[in-house]
């Protein structure tokens, strides 16, 4: 899959620098990892795979399903511009709730969160492992201002809060980290990090 990824950056290079809106770049990374995945299906509803969310609906869709192996996708920018602390979950929110949704999937054997990280921090650290140890390093500090200080400690009752904060326990994101063990494939601006999913 390693090789994959790493093609797939390469082909829409082009693409990810000519988008205005950082929403547009994960449909542009979808598209080029599913060409090269023969047979993989995008946006594949929750109910066909046997998944369900943090909030127990069954509404959503998994963004790739290669055979018996989900892929949810993420854009993350380093360093993010919204750097004052609030209420907001940032990414972490969003990563530990595809976690769950791919280790409740029932009809597949595998998977993994696929982060598109961006942003000039990408283009300073170079390295596969500076980078992913920065990104590692944020969603850790995400984490814990959150369980202090915003959602996950305001609502750390809530059965969906409980199953997003065990699952960023599970990504090992609850502390800091020095060597990280996910995989990144780096390309100029662009780093793609696959973090592997332990499915319950």
């Amino acid at each position: 899959m390693n090789k994959i990824y790493i093609n797939a950056l390469r082909s829409c290079l082009e693409e990810l620098n000519a988008c205005k809106n950082p929403r547009g770049m994960e449909p542009i990374i979808q598209r080029a990892i599913a060409r090269l995945l023969n047979g993989s299906r995008t946006e594949v509803p929750l109910r066909e795979v046997g998944a369900i969310g943090v909030d127990d609906r069954v509404l959503g869709r998994l963004d790739i399903v290669h055979e018996n192996h989900g892929i949810e996708l993420k854009v993350v920018r380093m360093p993010r511009l919204e750097s004052t602390p609030s209420k907001a979950l940032y990414d972490i929110g969003q990563l530990t709730a595809d976690y769950w949704r791919l280790s409740t999937a029932t009809k597949l054997t595998s998977g993994e969160l696929l982060i598109l990280v961006y942003g000039s921090l990408v283009t300073e650290l170079k390295s596969g492992t500076a980078i992913c140890r920065e990104l590692h390093n944020r969603l850790f500090v995400d984490f814990q201002t959150s369980t202090h200080y915003s959602e996950l400690y305001e609502q750390k009752t809530q059965k969906h809060r409980k199953r997003q904060i065990n699952c960023a326990k599970i990504m090992g994101v609850d502390r800091p980290c020095n060597r990280p063990a996910w995989k990144v494939q780096v390309d100029g601006k662009y780093a793609l990090v696959s973090v592997p999913v332990i499915r319950s």
